[in-house]
């Protein structure tokens, strides 16, 4: 249907004329977001004198003939190409508002322009309008609203001098003359015409090795938060703006060189790089089309200004540069952004840049001297598609504005990054011979509000050892539980310091040298920690290694660590008797293995904790707080795992902290959850042992299983848990689908609840507290093995399930410092690296000298006086209220279901494989979900077997960093400097995984049918054979505990975690789900015979069943 209401009259069409490049993307940003009104420009002018309305009228519309663009109006409707249409007159309505005896005259002219900006303007229509409102007898405002894709901001000068010219005559009563101008449209075919060629080499060459992947730093956000564009402005005094001209002027530079150097080092400070680019305006009147300074139009034109500092490049280098560069691209400042994208291939709807400088130096000096009118303020009022706007104004000094979106960026935030800028302008112009990395945007008063107390909490410590720690409960709490298994069995602390005392007593008689290393291998939770105790009783170093770790990477840490004693249990020996004999040939080893039974057998030695010859007795051995008392092992970047050295004192003055905060003490129930690879485990038992509370062991199956994990919690008064927030999910997810079945675990006894080894979203708090209420107390922790522990941060003020998860405020004795890549602090709410600042960091990388040089650094803000720094190469910033918001990493390391992993070290096990010319592994999500998953791009030197590729990391790398995804590429995409895009790897949809080539039997009964539509949901496969092992076509822990869930929840019958690590295919399931249900079938035929034989009922007849099951007649 055609609107008539548009309809034109063809006699008062005077020109029709296509878009300039500019005009043609406003009209896109127009036509993709109408609702946002971009590009709406507002213009405020302060009259003073007495204002004749029917003059004031008669001078505009001279102003409007005089000026086509004021006539101009759009169409694209059912053509081509967009054109723009001249008419030959158009009949300019002023709007008149009178608010000379309003009690609220501010009020209502606030109102008056916001109801302006929401009304907008339809392009089909002339989007230019007047408003003049009377304010005082002889003040008032003038409002002049238009669109950007009419005229630019020169032009905005010309209108007002012809208006103030206009008027003058008019109320002089003479005829004002209407001036002939170049039109338009000449610049418009001057403006289409270019050297595609000659500008693709130039934009290429001053954008050659840039990497778009930078970004400024934003607040969090609710999606349900609009785009609402504010502004904020910083005047410059009058002595800063001499000395800015007085600058420029001397070393011969424009006041834009000035201020895009200026821009550019804060943005590199705010994005932590040493190379950024922006959006900046040209005026595009120098150009070969004459007379245009008097025309009114949009003759500007958005370019790419790069700011890229080099080492030591001084701040009038830089200055130069800059202004060189300007005058290079003069020649190519036509260049159409959508031409740019194009020779840079990137995405036409891809933002180029997050930012937009325009230098406003309108011609406000014009209207000087008429003498018809008093101007007083010029208050502009516009929009555009870019977050970030810094517009300068120019006239009687130098105004800096910040226009910004604020679903992005908070006031605070924009008027911090005001007063940084002009920090920035005064270190330049005052400093000029300063290197560019030691200019400094922060002013005192900001280092002192960041590096106050409020930011570091110390409480007074005592240096402590774990020894003297857990003696102190034995002493204290003989009797009590130290030890509860969830199968019933309990151990005191008394007797538990008596079999721990058995091995070092060991130990001592087998020579342990005082801080010697002593490698715990075993299963059986119960044996780790008596076994840990003994070492560090003995005076040694304990360091506990997975007996799931394939081969080579036990013998690669027993090879680092060179024990001379080595504890075992009986499971271990059986398994892996070749890995100790590998190790023994080559070195002297006392090899132990830790039992409860007395053994003899050759090659071994034992330590029988029921043997009463050994002593039970606490050796008499002098500890140093500042000793090791274990080395952890966590996944390493060079490719070989890495060993962290912590020591007593360091571990103790953490655990002091973590009792009084969470209240550990005798009565508490701790449940031991974190593998033993994982130093958060040693939380959770020395946490427990070296002050008075109880600790829950289970078998590892049952502890990952999440619906036995449930039970276990509520039948053992569990109090304290620590978790992941991946397994929680499974959790939750167990809870939720047994309270639709009408069951709701109590879990009454528990009071903390804490996270820690990855990210933590509000949403599962938020399902939580749905189901519980405020029952628990729930915390976030942070921080890297290296230093135990940094932040918490308590979560009970989740609203909703978007309200951010913060990393919190410092542990006691801690600090966080955020710093920028050259060592400065970054200003609250800017992202840096987080370094740790504290006395109680750990004792560095065992045998590796230099990666704890690289780590491990002497306070960068206060040299000589403050405690070392650990490095975390954590992404980070400090907020306002003095919590730490984690925002990723510099580096390639992850947390995968709460432990390290360095990607660095899979991709060099997986590029040494002789099928495989080049990879990249990357953590993703698959198929939009919430589980992450390691996923390898694979360029293929030749046929690539899926089977084969797991093989072999199986034999170098632990199962958790083995991928589970497998993609063949011809080529991996690069960045513009030849660097990996794993970004675009992340971003690819709908890839297909490899798949091991093999004949797959595909399901025949409904069970197995059931089974397999639930693998591939979880396993994102499309077709899977019944045979297939899960863990072989990439599942992983965390998908098995969902995928029990799923079982349970279909087919109603208890399978647990255990029964599926037997039965590891569909076919294996089904087998085990049909065994159920016929043993059911059986059991209700024998409860239905006893009834009849026994004369039972038929609850006696089931709690007999029940008793035969369990042997107890």
């Amino acid at each position: 249907m055609v609107d008539n209401s548009m309809k034109l009259d063809r006699k008062n069409v005077e020109n029709i004329s296509p878009l300039t490049n500019i005009q043609e993307g406003i009209l896109f940003h127009y036509l993709m977001n109408k609702e946002k009104n971009e590009y709406f420009e507002q213009l405020s002018v302060d009259l003073y004198g007495n204002v004749d309305i029917e003059v004031f009228q008669k001078a505009w519309l001279k102003v409007v003939e005089t000026n086509e663009m004021l006539r101009t109006l759009f169409r694209w409707e059912n053509i081509e190409h967009p054109i723009q249409i001249v008419l030959k007159h158009y009949d300019l309505q002023i709007q008149l508002y009178d608010f000379i005896n309003s009690e609220n005259k501010e009020k209502e002219l606030v109102e008056i322009k916001d109801r302006d900006r929401k009304l907008g303007f339809d392009l089909r229509t002339v989007s230019f309008r007047i408003m003049l409102c009377r304010i005082e007898e002889e003040k008032y405002e003038m409002i002049i609203s238009s669109h950007h894709i009419l005229y630019d901001g020169w032009s905005t000068g010309i209108l007002l001098k012809e208006f103030d010219e206009m008027y003058s005559c008019i109320q002089n009563g003479k005829e004002p003359s209407v001036l002939k101008k170049t039109k338009f449209a000449e610049f418009i075919k001057w403006n289409r015409l270019c050297d595609d060629s000659s500008m693709k080499k130039f934009w290429v060459n001053y954008l050659k090795s840039y990497e778009f992947l930078e970004k400024m730093p934003v607040k969090q956000l609710s999606s349900e938060c609009a785009e609402i564009y504010s502004n904020s402005k910083l005047k410059l005094d009058l002595d800063m703006y001499k000395n800015i001209k007085s600058f420029i002027n001397l070393n011969q530079l424009t006041l834009a060189a000035l201020i895009y150097s200026a821009w550019g080092i804060l943005l590199q400070r705010y994005q932590n790089c040493d190379d950024v680019i922006f959006a900046t305006v040209v005026s595009g009147r120098n150009c070969p089309v004459s007379n245009l300074e008097n025309v009114v139009g949009l003759f500007i034109n958005t370019l790419v200004t790069r700011v890229k500092t080099e080492e030591s490049e001084s701040i009038i280098e830089l200055c130069k540069k800059i202004n060189l560069n300007i005058k290079e691209k003069v020649e190519y400042e036509k260049t159409p952004l959508i031409n740019l994208k194009k020779y840079l291939e990137i995405k036409n709807d891809a933002e180029l840049f997050e930012s937009i400088v325009v230098i406003d130096n309108y011609p406000m000096n014009m209207l000087s001297g008429s003498g018809v009118f008093n101007y007083g303020d010029f208050i502009m009022n516009e929009t555009s598609n870019y977050d970030l706007t810094l517009g300068v104004m120019d006239h009687e000094g130098i105004e800096l504005s910040l226009t910004y979106n604020t679903s992005k960026y908070s006031r605070e935030m924009i008027e911090a990054m005001l007063c940084h800028l002009s920090n920035i302008i005064e270190d330049i112009i005052t400093n000029l011979m300063k290197k560019v990395e030691d200019i400094d945007m922060l002013s005192p008063q900001e280092k002192d509000v960041i590096l106050s107390d409020k930011y570091l909490d110390n409480i007074e410590f005592q240096p402590s050892t774990l020894v003297k720690l857990f003696e102190e409960q034995v002493n204290e709490n003989y009797n009590t539980l130290a030890l509860i298994s969830d199968t019933g069995e309990k151990v005191s602390y008394g007797r538990l310091n008596e079999v721990a005392n058995m091995v070092a007593d060991s130990l001592i008689n087998a020579g342990l040298v005082n801080g010697e290393p002593v490698a715990i291998i075993m299963e059986d939770v119960f044996m780790v920690i008596v076994s840990m105790l003994g070492v560090i009783k003995a005076g040694g170093v304990f360091t506990y290694i997975d007996t799931e770790y394939p081969k080579e990477r036990i013998l690669t840490i027993l090879n680092e660590v060179l024990p001379s004693k080595i504890l075992i249990d009986k499971n271990f020996k059986k398994a892996n008797e070749d890995i100790l004999e590998s190790y023994s040939r080559e070195n002297k080893c006392d090899i132990f293995m830790v039992s409860d039974e007395k053994v003899d057998e050759r090659g071994y030695r034992y330590i029988c904790i029921k043997d009463d010859a050994v002593s039970s007795s606490n050796p008499n051995i002098y500890i140093d707080p500042d000793s090791p008392a274990y080395i952890v092992y966590t996944s390493g970047s060079t490719g070989q795992p890495k060993g962290i050295v912590q020591s007593h004192k360091s571990f103790c003055q953490f655990l002091q902290w973590q009792s009084r905060q969470f209240n550990i003490t005798r009565g508490e129930c701790f449940f031991q959850w974190a593998s033993i690879t994982y130093d958060a485990s040693y939380c959770e038992i020395f946490g427990s042992l070296c002050f008075g509370a109880s600790l829950l062991i289970t078998e590892r199956s049952k502890k990952y299983d999440p619906l036995q994990l449930v039970k276990i919690l509520e039948e053992n008064n569990v109090t304290i848990l620590q978790v992941v927030p991946s397994y929680f999910r499974q959790i939750i997810e167990v809870i939720e689908e047994e309270k639709k079945l009408g069951h709701l675990y109590s879990l009454d006894k528990l009071k903390n609840i804490l996270f820690s080894g990855e990210k933590l979203l509000s949403e599962l708090i938020w399902r939580w507290k749905e189901i519980y209420q405020s029952k628990h107390k729930i915390t976030n922790l942070y921080g890297p093995t290296e230093t135990v522990l940094a932040t918490f941060y308590p979560l009970s003020d989740i609203v909703n399930r978007e309200t951010p998860v913060y990393v919190g405020k410092v542990i006691d004795g801690r600090r966080i410092l955020i710093l920028d890549k050259n060592m400065r602090l970054c200003p609250i709410n800017v992202p840096g690296e987080i370094y740790i600042q504290s006395e109680y960091l750990t004792l560095g990388y065992f045998k590796n000298p230099v990666e704890t040089k690289k780590r491990f650094l002497k306070d960068p803000i206060l040299p000589h006086t403050g405690p070392d720094v650990y490095r975390t190469g954590d992404i980070g910033m400090l907020l306002p209220d003095g919590n730490i918001q984690v925002l990723g990493r510099i580096d390639n390391q992850i947390k995968l279901n709460g432990m390290r992993v360095e990607i660095d070290e899979i991709e060099r096990v997986l590029n040494s494989h002789e099928t495989v010319l080049e990879s990249a592994v990357v953590l993703n999500n698959i198929r939009n979900t919430q589980q992450m998953q390691l996923i390898a791009y694979i360029v293929p030197k030749k046929e690539i077997k899926v089977t084969e590729l797991r093989d072999y990391f199986r034999r170098f790398l632990p199962r958790n960093m083995v991928p589970q995804k497998y993609v063949l590429m011809e080529k991996l995409p690069r960045t513009h400097s030849n660097k990996i895009n794993k970004k675009e790897l992340i971003q690819t949809k709908d890839v297909k995984f490899l798949q091991i080539n093999e004949e797959k039997i595909l399901p025949e009964s409904e069970t197995e049918k059931e089974i397999y539509l639930i693998w591939r949901e979880l396993l994102a496969i499309d077709e899977i054979g019944v045979d297939e092992n899960f863990f072989d076509i990439g599942g992983d822990s965390l998908l098995s505990m969902q995928l029990t869930n799923r079982l349970r929840s279909k087919f109603q019958q208890n399978i647990t975690l255990k029964d599926f690590f037997k039965n590891q295919t569909i076919r294996g399931l089904a087998n085990i789900l049909n065994n159920n249900n016929n043993q059911e079938d059986i059991q209700e035929k024998i409860a239905q015979n006893l009834k009849k034989v026994m004369n039972l009922s038929e609850d006696e007849a089931n709690e007999y069943l029940k008793k035969v099951k369990k042997n107890k007649v």
